[in-house]
């Protein structure tokens, strides 16, 4: 009868290391599982970034664009408007809006400037 008893003690023991060994193969799966779906939520934050770097990318883009041809052609007019002012007896550096004109150069470069660093 010892033995007997023994026997049943060994198999109940063995079924509940087993079943211990399965919960924590579970616990596993449930923790994969739940870093699956935070990867998931990372990837699709990672590619709405992407899509919004490539609409900032592109008002960059045109920015620089336009505030690099600005400045090109202000200057132009500037220096034009000096020689017509010149040959005339003129004096426009005393003028609030060439000054004005003149002034807004700088920030036209800082625009080009920054807009510079996030251009493809």
């Amino acid at each position: 009868m010892n033995t007997t008893k023994s026997v049943y003690n060994k198999l109940f023991k063995e079924e509940m290391t087993e079943l211990a060994s399965h919960q924590v193969q579970l616990a596993s799966l449930d923790m994969v599982i739940a870093m699956f779906k935070d990867a998931q939520s990372i990837y699709k934050r990672g590619q709405d970034y992407a899509k919004e770097m490539e609409a900032f990318t592109k008002k960059s883009n045109v920015l620089h664009a336009d505030a690099f041809s600005m400045n090109k052609g202000l200057r132009s007019e500037l220096i034009e408007l000096e020689k017509q002012a010149k040959q005339l007896g003129l004096d426009v550096k005393s003028n609030p809006e060439y000054k004005k004109a003149l002034d807004i150069l700088g920030p036209l470069e800082n625009v080009i400037a920054m807009t510079d660093k996030f251009r493809k």
